[in-house]
């Protein structure tokens, strides 16, 4: 347990599966934890079968003005782009898709 414990709150760049994403942990902590808080938000609200692949998250703006530009493909293979609030849910983002693009995720 201890091991796992320690990984996790000290991570390793010899054992980083996503070395650009240890990159951005270790130069900028503050990007890296809004990042990881907006991915966990909208998978630990997904529901099971909206079939939406997210292939990239960039935040733009400043201050209260930020956003979060979500690029996705669906099952079907169309590509989406929405913007959308950085304390945006899973669902919310899929209802936007659905919305803004015409089509179920």
């Amino acid at each position: 347990f201890k091991i796992y414990l320690s990984m996790l709150l000290e991570p390793s760049e010899d054992m980083a599966m996503q070395p650009a994403i240890h990159l951005l942990y270790r130069n900028d902590r503050e990007e890296h934890d809004r990042l990881a808080i907006a991915w966990a938000r909208m998978y630990a609200a997904a529901p099971g079968a909206t079939h939406l692949f997210v292939r990239r998250i960039d935040v733009v703006g400043e201050g209260t003005g930020k956003e979060m530009v979500v690029a996705a493909s669906t099952l079907g293979g169309n590509t989406v782009q929405v913007r959308t609030p950085t304390a945006a849910t899973w669902k919310q983002v899929v209802d936007q898709v659905w919305s803004e693009h015409g089509f179920a995720a």
